[in-house]
């Protein structure tokens, strides 16, 4: 998957990829280097969230029609223009490599 193919599989993604990944670790992951937190497919760190307009969607107090940073959000935040097709690309080769350090 790569900027250029994204927009074609971007709505395949959660039923295919990311429901295999989801199963992994019994859905948890943690982050390289740690932050401390320990997260998973419906929790994303925000630290991941590459632009101010995601993070102060995936905010709780947030009045975003997202109210969570996850696997569908990106996805959510792409079709709304908030997510360019490479950062989007960019959150989900994070969370695979998350995932794989993690098993």
């Amino acid at each position: 998957i790569n900027a250029t193919t994204w927009p074609l599989v971007r709505e395949d993604l959660a039923g295919s990829l990311l429901a295999g990944l989801c199963g992994k670790n019994r859905g948890l992951f943690v982050t390289d280097p740690p932050d401390g937190g320990v997260y998973g497919c419906g929790a994303f760190p925000t630290s991941w969230a590459p632009n101010d307009v995601v993070k102060h969607c995936a905010a709780p107090d947030s009045t975003c029609a997202v109210k969570t940073w996850d696997a569908n959000a990106v996805v959510q935040q792409y079709d709304g223009g908030n997510l360019t097709a490479a950062e989007a690309v960019g959150v989900y080769d994070q969370y695979v490599a998350a995932v794989a350090a993690s098993s």
